[in-house]
């Protein structure tokens, strides 16, 4: 009997992307002015438009649920590598419970409904509603943030699944490539099982063990003396922390300066 799996899916867009691309959607996608969609800030007016179609009721929502089911593997990145990962090992449909977590934008939270209706069908187990992880997609100015969300996430929902004797796995396939880069970060940090993506070259999929990751607890002890900003110069002459060393942690990233302070990075003092 197999062991029953947990499957954090972080979505991206390429759903809308792969509809809009197909010319037999070209009449559909004229109508309802879908590549207004596509641009990096869509006005109000476009995100409340988006807003009204992530309805069952929506003729549109209609037309790329049954576009997702007539190929799943070439409609969506992210339901063509659970496929094919079902595929590869011989695990069942039901035997997977999936968690849908999007981007923080209207066009993302709608491509992860149709994924989430799409798997319901097809007898996957899906850990309620997809969830939006604030501030992902959001672009370059909110990463910190964003990165915080994604491991908060992440974190907090592998360690109830694995509580539960789960086997932990994570889809890296969908979402933004920075963000989802933090997302095997944070699955890494919270032990999970397995990681698996579709190679971009290759067009196959790859599965690879989820190797324990942990920050270096020389490392750790500094960076508690960070949780608040402390001026740098007070640091070095009396927290007598060597100057090289607060040079290292900056180049890593795990340190930041900001008008002569340092602190240690929000996502970080989640791990502290």
């Amino acid at each position: 009997m197999q062991r029953k799996e947990y499957h954090i899916i972080t979505t991206g867009i390429s759903l809308i992307i792969n509809f809009i691309k197909n010319p037999k959607n070209a009449r559909t996608v004229k109508k309802y002015k879908m590549m207004e969609w596509l641009k990096i800030e869509p006005e109000e007016k476009i995100e409340k438009t988006i807003k009204n179609h992530t309805r069952k009721t929506s003729k549109l929502y209609k037309k790329l649920l049954t576009f997702l089911e007539e190929n799943p593997y070439k409609a969506s990145a992210e339901t063509n590598s659970l496929l094919r990962y079902c595929d590869f090992l011989g695990v069942k449909y039901e035997n997977i419970t999936a968690k849908i977590y999007t981007t923080d934008t209207a066009i993302g939270y709608f491509a992860g409904r149709i994924i989430h209706d799409y798997l319901t069908k097809q007898k996957f187990e899906l850990d309620g509603k997809p969830e939006k992880i604030k501030y992902f997609g959001w672009g370059a100015s909110f990463f910190d943030n964003a990165l915080v969300e994604v491991l908060d996430k992440i974190t907090k929902t592998l360690a109830k699944a694995q509580k539960q004797g789960y086997i932990t796995v994570l889809n890296a396939t969908g979402g933004f490539k920075p963000e989802t880069t933090f997302a095997v970060i944070a699955a890494l940090l919270s032990d999970v099982d397995k990681i698996y993506y579709i190679h971009e070259t290759f067009k196959e999929i790859v599965v690879l063990p989820g190797l324990p990751l942990t920050i270096k607890k020389e490392y750790l002890k500094t960076l508690r003396k960070f949780k608040k900003p402390v001026e740098k110069w007070y640091a070095i002459e009396h927290m007598l922390i060597p100057e090289i060393e607060i040079i290292k942690l900056k180049e890593k990233g795990l340190l930041k300066e900001k008008i002569e302070k340092l602190e240690t990075r929000e996502w970080i003092k989640k791990l502290l």
